[in-house]
C-alpha cells in the first residue's frame, strides 16, 4: 500500500547535512513507488539555487537531485520564504503556497518527514 510523503526542508544546506538527506529520502520513497511532496521553507529554499559551490554534501545533493527528476518530484514552497531565496535563482521549478495552502499539504500527508 503507497503512502502519501511529505519530505519538509527548512534547514541551510549551505551549513548542514540535513537537506540533502531530506532529498535522499524523497528519492528513495519515490523510487519505490510512494507519492511524494517536498516542501521548502525558510533556509530549505537554498537546495534548489543552481550555484552550490563549497555546501555542505554539494557532490551529494547534485546527485540526488539529478536520479530525483527521473520520478519528476513537484516542489513546492511557502511564499512566505521567497523573501529569502530568490526563485530565480533556482534551477527548477518550485510551486508557491499560502500559509493556509502549505498546511493543508502537511496535513493531507500519511508520513510527514521534517529536515
Amino acid at each position: 500500500m503507497y503512502k502519501k510523503i511529505t519530505v519538509l526542508i527548512q534547514s541551510d544546506p549551505r551549513k548542514s547535512h540535513r537537506p540533502c538527506e531530506g532529498i535522499r529520502l524523497a528519492l528513495g520513497m519515490a523510487s519505490g513507488g510512494h507519492p511524494v511532496s517536498i516542501l521548502l521553507a525558510q533556509k530549505g529554499m537554498f537546495v534548489l539555487y543552481r550555484d552550490r559551490e563549497d555546501w555542505v554534501d554539494e557532490d551529494r545533493l547534485e546527485k540526488f537531485l539529478s536520479i530525483l527528476d527521473d520520478f519528476s518530484p513537484i516542489f513546492f514552497a511557502d511564499e512566505a520564504s521567497t523573501a529569502e531565496a530568490e526563485p530565480a535563482k533556482m534551477d527548477r521549478e518550485i510551486h508557491l503556497l499560502s500559509k493556509t495552502e502549505f498546511a493543508l499539504k502537511i496535513a493531507e500527508a500519511d508520513c510527514l518527514f521534517i529536515f
